[in-house]
C-alpha cells in the first residue's frame, strides 16, 4: 500500500509539472543556477549553457577522485585521457549546470546556428540521450520544437532505437544531436543511415565520438562482451569500439552526409580559453545537401 501512494503521489506531482507554463520553469531553474553561482564567484570563465560566469570549472580529476578514466588498451598498447579529441581535463565540468566541456562546445554553435533562424521559424530538433543542461538550454528555445529522445529513458518524448527509428518518418527532422552514442550500438553503420534517412534535405546535426587521435584505425572487437574487458579495451563498460578520426569521417560521409568540423579557428581563440575548452576541441556538423 505504501509502494502504491507512493507511485500515486509521484504520477501526481509529474502531472502537475506538465501543467506549470514553460516560462514559469524557466524562471525556476534561473533562480537556482544563480543560488549556486554565488559559490563560484569569477570572470575567468563562462559557461555558454547556463550564461554563467565562473572563476573555474571542475576538473575531471575531482569528479574521478584523483583517477583518471581508465587508459585504454588498443592493440596492446595503453592511450591515456590526454590523447581523446575533445577532451578537457582541467575545466571538464560547470559547477552551476553540470554541462561538460563538450555541452559547452554545443552551445557555441547552436547559438550561431539558431541566429540564423527567423523569429517567426520554427524547427523540430531531435536531441538523442539528451543532457541534462544542454536540455534545458534547448527545450525552452520558442525557435525550436524540441524532442528529447532515448532508447531506455522514459523521461524523453520518444523512446526510440536510433538504429530502427520507425517513429521518425524520412525526411521529417530540420536537426539532430546525437553525441557519444554510436560508441555504444554495435550496427553503427545503421544507425548513421537512420539518421540521414529522418533528416530533411537541407537539415543539419551535430555528431560526436571519443575519437582517440593516438590511433589510425578505428578499434573494436566483438569477443570483448564483458564488462571488465570492454572498461579495459574501451574506456567504458558499455563501449563497443574506439574511433579513430578518418573512419569516423568515412562513417558519416558514407551514409551521403556533408560533415564540417569547427574548432578554434572557427569560433576564435579568446573563446575557447573562456569557456574552458582546450585547441584540439572539435564539433562534427554534418548536413544533408
Amino acid at each position: 500500500m505504501v509502494f502504491g501512494l507512493n507511485k500515486e503521489i509521484m504520477m501526481l506531482i509529474k502531472q502537475l509539472k506538465l501543467m506549470v507554463p514553460n516560462f514559469v520553469k524557466k524562471f525556476i531553474l534561473r533562480c537556482r543556477y544563480h543560488m549556486r553561482a554565488r559559490k563560484f564567484t569569477g570572470s575567468q570563465y563562462f559557461c555558454t549553457v547556463c550564461e554563467h560566469q565562473l572563476g573555474s570549472f571542475i576538473s575531471l580529476t575531482e569528479i574521478c577522485n584523483g583517477k583518471f578514466i581508465k587508459d585504454v588498451d588498443v592493440n596492446g598498447t595503453l592511450h591515456t585521457v590526454d590523447g581523446y579529441e575533445t577532451a578537457n581535463v582541467d575545466s571538464f565540468l560547470c559547477p552551476v549546470c553540470g554541462s561538460q566541456d563538450k555541452a559547452r562546445l554545443f552551445a557555441l554553435f547552436l547559438n550561431q546556428k539558431l541566429g540564423e533562424i527567423g523569429q517567426r521559424e520554427r524547427i523540430t530538433l531531435v536531441h538523442f540521450a539528451p543532457e541534462g543542461g544542454l536540455s534545458q538550454f534547448l527545450k525552452w528555445d520558442q525557435r525550436l520544437n524540441y524532442r528529447s529522445a532515448d532508447l531506455f529513458r522514459d523521461d524523453v518524448d520518444d523512446q526510440v532505437d536510433l538504429t530502427n527509428m520507425k517513429i521518425y518518418k524520412d525526411k521529417s527532422i530540420d536537426a539532430f544531436i546525437c553525441s557519444h552514442i554510436l560508441e555504444h550500438i554495435l550496427d553503427d553503420k545503421a544507425a548513421v543511415s537512420e539518421l540521414y534517412r529522418a533528416l530533411k534535405v537541407g537539415g543539419w546535426g551535430i555528431v560526436m565520438v571519443p575519437i582517440l587521435m593516438t590511433i589510425d584505425q578505428t578499434y573494436e572487437d566483438i569477443t570483448k562482451v564483458s564488462d571488465a574487458e570492454r572498461l579495459k579495451h574501451f574506456g567504458q563498460e558499455d563501449h563497443v569500439r574506439i574511433y579513430a578520426k578518418s573512419d569516423f569521417l568515412n562513417l558519416l560521409m558514407g551514409a551521403g552526409f556533408f560533415v564540417k568540423q569547427l574548432g578554434q579557428d572557427h569560433f576564435g581563440k579568446d573563446v575557447f580559453e573562456k569557456n574552458g575548452l582546450s585547441k584540439t576541441n572539435i564539433i562534427y556538423v554534418v548536413e544533408k545537401r
